[in-house]
């Protein structure tokens, strides 16, 4: 084969190889926390040991060690396999009042076996990036809408 139909040939196949590379799906940002169930974390926790997670429960904010939980039942009974550790940080403990004993959402690293409090924790939530206040179960999400003027509790 001559040099020039080489480089034809090589001409024609290289934009193929180059748009299949364009195509291909980038990797997920690692910056981007994984949306998770306080559930999954419980039940699977070497799937997402070391990762940032966005993760729903109810926060408690102890004297002496914190709890987040799958459930307020959870917290009430002292179901504590039904809670994970969490690393409270200073504004946490600034907007206690605000976050204590209600639903929140927690952007962390979970970190499956640093157990800071006895089992039967199934791991912690460290390096917290956010938690912002969910609901109130004293006041919940869907009471606080249909108590809106002009919103029908009726579908």
């Amino acid at each position: 084969m001559s040099f020039s139909r080489i480089f034809t040939l090589l001409m024609l196949l290289l934009p193929l190889g180059w748009s299949q590379k364009n195509n291909t799906p980038e990797p997920s940002n690692p910056q981007e926390p994984e949306s998770v169930t306080v559930f999954q974390l419980i039940t699977m926790p070497e799937k997402f040991d070391g990762k940032l997670v966005a993760v729903s429960g109810f926060l408690e904010l102890g004297r002496e060690r914190d709890f987040f939980y799958l459930h307020q039942e959870d917290y009430k009974n002292g179901i504590l396999t039904n809670s994970l550790g969490i690393d409270r940080t200073e504004e946490m403990g600034a907007e206690k009042k605000t976050l204590n004993l209600k639903y929140v959402t927690v952007v962390a690293v979970f970190q499956a076996n640093h157990r800071r409090i006895a089992p039967p924790n199934r791991g912690t939530l460290t390096s917290i990036r956010s938690c912002r206040f969910l609901s109130d179960p004293d006041h919940p999400y869907q009471q606080r809408i249909r108590e809106i003027p002009g919103v029908s509790s009726e579908r």
